[in-house]
C-alpha cells in the first residue's frame, strides 16, 4: 500500500517533465516568453511534499470533528448518538433538516468511523411515485433517492473516509449535499 507522500511525489514526478520542458525552452531561447507562458497555463501548481505535511488527513472521522467542519462551512450542527451508540449529527441546508448517520464505528471513546450516511427525508401529503424517484436516479450522479412504506421521498449520499480524506474534501462534499438537497427539493416539489 502506497503512502500519502509516495502518491504525492509520484504526482510530482510525472508532472515534473512537462513544466521543466517548458521552462527549459523559455530559458533557453527556444520560444518566446509568451509562447512559453501559455504552455504552462494549463498546468495546476503541484503541491509540495511540505504543503501536504500540514493538510490534517483524516482516514477515521468523529462526530466532533464533523461538527466542527459544519460550524466552519457555516452550517448548524447538532451532536447526538444513535441507538448504538454512534455519533448522529442533525442539521439544516436549504431549509431542509437532515442528519448524518456514523458507521464502521471503533469501540474506542472517541467512536471514529469511517464512513458516514447522509440523509433527509420529506413527508408529502400525497406522496411521489415510483417515476418521480427513478426520474431522479436515473439523471443524478450525488444523491440516491427512494421511497418509504408511505410512498415519501428521502435522498441518501454515502461518503467513506477509510484511506483517507481532508477537511477541504469534506467540505466539498457538504457542498455537493447541499445542492443535491436544492435540487431534489425542487424535484419533488416540496
Amino acid at each position: 500500500m502506497r503512502s500519502s507522500h509516495t502518491l504525492a511525489l509520484a504526482a510530482v514526478l510525472t508532472l515534473l517533465p512537462v513544466a521543466v520542458h517548458a521552462q527549459s525552452e523559455f530559458t533557453t531561447g527556444g520560444a518566446d516568453p509568451k509562447t512559453a507562458s501559455d504552455a504552462l497555463k494549463g498546468i495546476t501548481p503541484i503541491p509540495t511534499l511540505a504543503s501536504l505535511e500540514t493538510r490534517e488527513v483524516y482516514t477515521r472521522v468523529t462526530g466532533p470533528n464533523m461538527v466542527t467542519i459544519l460550524q466552519d462551512t457555516g452550517y448548524r450542527a447538532e451532536l447526538d448518538v444513535d441507538g448504538v451508540g454512534d455519533p448522529l449529527i442533525h442539521s439544516t441546508t436549504e431549509g431542509i433538516n437532515y442528519s448524518i448517520s456514523f458507521y464502521g464505528c471503533n469501540d474506542q471513546p472517541d467512536r471514529a468511523c469511517d464512513s458516514l450516511l447522509f440523509s433527509a427525508g420529506f413527508d408529502l401529503r400525497d406522496g411521489a411515485t415510483y417515476e418521480l424517484i427513478n426520474e431522479w436516479n436515473r439523471a443524478k450522479r450525488f444523491g440516491k433517492a427512494y421511497l418509504d412504506h408511505e410512498m415519501d421521498p428521502f435522498i441518501e449520499m454515502n461518503l467513506t473516509v477509510d484511506g483517507g480524506i481532508t477537511a477541504d474534501n469534506l467540505k466539498d462534499w457538504l457542498s455537493w449535499w447541499s445542492i443535491a438537497l436544492a435540487e431534489f427539493k425542487q424535484h419533488i416539489d416540496w
